[in-house]
């Protein structure tokens, strides 16, 4: 799970390890890795910018003898400012975040999602549609 630092993220990331799960969750900083690990919640330091984080995260996940089930891709920034407002190296930053970020973490991850024999998902959690998750793809069973 990317976005695991604080709010919805860290909340279910929470929920996911009390159902069960095992729970990467992605932080940028090491004081919030301090905050979030718990049982069954191991974060790992992931700026889904920064292409050498999301390598180690994908070594991480193939290394892992347990099924990797789904993907939440919930990091991301808000800007809430007029257009004119902002220089456009802004505005690259936001799609950056927001859009290319999140296709390097599913492109890196896809691979572990398409193994085995069981249906694994995807969600993408958008930041104006508040607590939905929204899946997006489905793999199917091989």
């Amino acid at each position: 799970m990317t976005g695991a630092s604080t709010g919805m993220g860290a909340s279910t990331a929470r929920e996911l390890a009390r159902r069960g799960f095992h729970v990467l969750a992605g932080v940028r900083r090491d004081h919030d890795a301090d905050a979030i690990r718990s049982t069954g919640v191991e974060p790992i330091i992931l700026d889904i910018t920064e292409p050498e984080q999301v390598e180690a995260l994908a070594a991480r996940v193939a290394g892992d003898p347990r099924a990797l089930h789904a993907l939440v891709n919930n990091a991301g920034i808000q800007v809430n400012a007029p257009v004119e407002a902002l220089p456009m190296t802004q505005w690259r930053w936001v799609f950056e975040v927001n859009l290319f970020g999140h296709i390097a973490v599913t492109r890196a991850l896809l691979p572990a999602l398409l193994v085995g024999g069981t249906s694994r998902g995807l969600a993408r959690r958008s930041r104006r549609s508040g607590p939905v998750v929204r899946a997006l793809a489905r793999c199917p069973p091989r």
